[in-house]
């Protein structure tokens, strides 16, 4: 990609434009694929890179003046961050009222990473708990550079240190691996439980049998001894003959990490899911500023939509089937986004979305015509057949 084919897909992206949009956009404003020198994965490429560009000077000043700021009027707030290339890379945080409640609260301890939360596209983590009246509390955030094992171990070891090295007694995370690793390291003496949400959901997209789904929950919340839990299992995986599968062979090695049988000694607060923090992320999003105004984006959009129907007008007024066709189609998409959007106002008739247009002569009005028109007559002798200027009597 040139520089200026750099320059301009960042203007569209910038304002909301989709890549694939932005890729037919170029396409047609270059002239075809064989002319535009890149295609689309190398465009993807491009924005997936950008995405992960480090954070501008800028806005990491502005953010650790804020943290600063707050930590004037609570003198509790603890925050922690790393650099790299002297560049923002990890960023840990937690505030007064947070650290306090984790020292009341920090029995159970479950955490979630989301992305796509922050316009720099990095993971956000959100250390959560339940307090004694069964509320989330949040007891600390942090912004991650990547989701690898060594930035696991720095994060936990720095918000360990933020709210006074309480260690948890028990931890429910989603279950991934470079996150269960730095569990073990930092936290040796929790018990890790993993999401039950997220276990099904894997088993769902493994093992695509109802039947197999019942049973697996029946073990993974079934109140009986280890050898009756053991009994069990083989006859699941015996009687749907999955014991080559490599997903049953992985979750049956972990069976300690989510089999109520061997966690039912431990104190878990009835945190089996790691919900409450999918739930704070899924709030979190209503909070974040857009940096694009919305009258852009739909300006954008017009634009967008208006290239691709300009070529679908081109090619269906040249043949009547491919017009009716169209037209039809057309017609419903109208009435598919009105009653989606407008569900209780009544649709228009079609006859008055689309007119035939009568044609007029570019000066005055259409000339109206009469049954007979009347034929000139001679103003001395008042005969059809010739005027004034040729009466032979006028010229005598």
């Amino acid at each position: 990609m040139t520089e200026a084919d750099k320059a301009q897909a960042n203007s569209l992206h910038d304002y909301g434009v989709r890549t694939c949009y932005i890729m037919g956009f170029m396409l047609k404003q270059k002239g075809g694929p064989e002319k535009i020198g890149f295609t689309k994965k190398d465009l993807y490429n491009y924005f997936d890179k950008s995405k992960h560009a480090k954070v501008k000077d800028s806005d990491a000043y502005a953010t650790l003046s804020y943290l600063i700021s707050k930590a004037d009027e609570d003198p509790l707030l603890q925050g922690k961050f790393t650099l790299k290339d002297n560049k923002l890379e990890n960023l840990v945080w937690a505030n007064g009222a947070s650290i306090v409640d984790y020292q009341y609260f920090s029995d159970v301890l479950a955490f979630d990473t989301t992305y796509q939360k922050n316009k720099y596209n990095k993971p956000l983590v959100v250390f959560s708990g339940t307090n004694h009246h069964g509320q989330t509390c949040i007891f600390g955030c942090g912004l991650l550079a990547d989701e690898k094992h060594e930035t696991y171990v720095l994060v936990l070891k720095i918000f360990l240190e933020i709210t006074g090295n309480k260690h948890p007694t028990a931890v429910v995370t989603d279950g991934d691996l470079a996150m269960r690793g730095a569990i073990r390291e930092v936290m040796p003496n929790a018990t890790h439980r993993l999401c039950a949400w997220h276990l099904h959901r894997n088993a769902c997209e493994a093992i695509k049998n109802s039947e197999f789904l019942h049973g697996l929950k029946h073990l993974m919340y079934g109140n009986f001894f280890p050898d009756e839990f053991e009994d069990k299992w083989l006859r699941l995986v015996l009687k749907f003959k999955l014991f080559e599968n490599e997903w049953v062979k992985k979750t049956y090695k972990i069976k300690r990490m989510w089999a109520f049988v061997y966690l039912n000694d431990k104190l878990f607060g009835r945190n089996r899911t790691t919900s409450q923090c999918e739930g704070i992320h899924s709030l979190i999003k209503h909070y974040i500023a857009e940096d694009i105004e919305s009258e852009k984006i739909v300006g954008v959009r017009y634009s967008a939509l208006a290239m691709l129907c300009f070529t679908l007008c081109d090619k269906a007024s040249k043949h009547q089937d491919d017009f009716m066709e169209i037209r039809e189609d057309i017609f419903g998409l109208i009435m598919k986004l009105h009653k989606r959007h407008n569900p209780n106002e009544k649709m228009p008739s079609t006859a008055n979305l689309v007119g035939d247009p009568c044609v007029v002569k570019t000066k005055g009005a259409p000339r109206q015509t009469t049954k007979a028109a009347k034929a000139r007559k001679c103003s001395h002798c008042k005969r059809i057949s010739h005027t004034d200027i040729s009466d032979e009597e006028t010229i005598h």
